[in-house]
């Protein structure tokens, strides 16, 4: 039975590495040290006591090495000893039974972008965009928020405007404006992306020969599920 290694902790206590299991056998150093055996960590009470050490405060190691072991663990105020799981990047990390991991956190309201367009534009051709949103590389199920106001160059002749998902060629929402007053539409969308990118516009065109005309073009996007 004896130490294998000694750190001095300069305050009249030791952390022992040794061959022999501390709960039975008297371990050689003041109270208050720390004594490594078997990949598991306690402290002495004293010579006299029963058992020498405090077994409440053992912590399970999974390496020999102090240094590493106490990095792979956390003792909360209860006592509870809490070993370190996976942490990826930008994780809050969180209590799972006596573990701490990693966490993406919520992920509603993740990845918020808009686009905006506000002041008046006009064209007399087909669809032309008025504000164009790209998203980066996402995955989830988001939600697409638009709202324009549109209107006519004359009574009777339509305006039309669109929410267009251009990556995937798919029209998202739809409107006409059928008067020279300005009426606003808004609406939104569910959208799907499996780990690319998208890009959505805010279209608008007339219809039987006169001029379309919008402004107030806006497009909001975050991460719903």
């Amino acid at each position: 039975m004896a130490i294998l290694s000694v750190t001095d902790f300069g305050d009249g206590k030791l952390c022992v590495i040794v061959d022999h299991d501390p709960t039975v056998t008297v371990t050689t150093a003041p109270a208050g040290s720390f004594i490594l055996y078997n990949n598991k960590f306690y402290q002495k009470i004293s010579d006299t006591a029963s058992p020498p050490v405090d077994v409440a405060r053992l912590v399970d190691f999974l390496t020999t090495d102090p240094i590493n072991a106490a990095a792979q663990n956390i003792r909360e105020s209860g006592g509870q000893v809490l070993s370190i799981g996976a942490i990826a990047d930008g994780n809050s990390l969180v209590r799972s039974g006596t573990s701490i991991v990693g966490s993406a956190g919520a992920l509603f309201g993740a990845d918020y972008q808009s686009a905006v367009s506000e002041g008046e534009s006009s064209v007399t051709g087909a669809w032309t965009t008025k504000v164009s949103l790209t998203t980066g590389a996402l995955t989830g199920t988001y939600i697409l928020v638009n709202s324009y106001e549109l209107r006519t160059g004359k009574a009777a002749k339509d305006a039309e405007g669109r929410v267009y998902n251009s990556t995937d060629a798919a029209e998202l929402n739809y409107a006409f404006a059928p008067d020279v007053t300005y009426l606003n539409f808004s609406g939104f969308a569910l959208v799907t992306f499996t780990g690319a990118a998208k890009t959505f516009v805010i279209q608008y065109q007339n219809v039987n020969g006169d001029t379309a005309y919008i402004r107030r073009a806006r497009l909001a996007l975050w991460r719903v599920s």
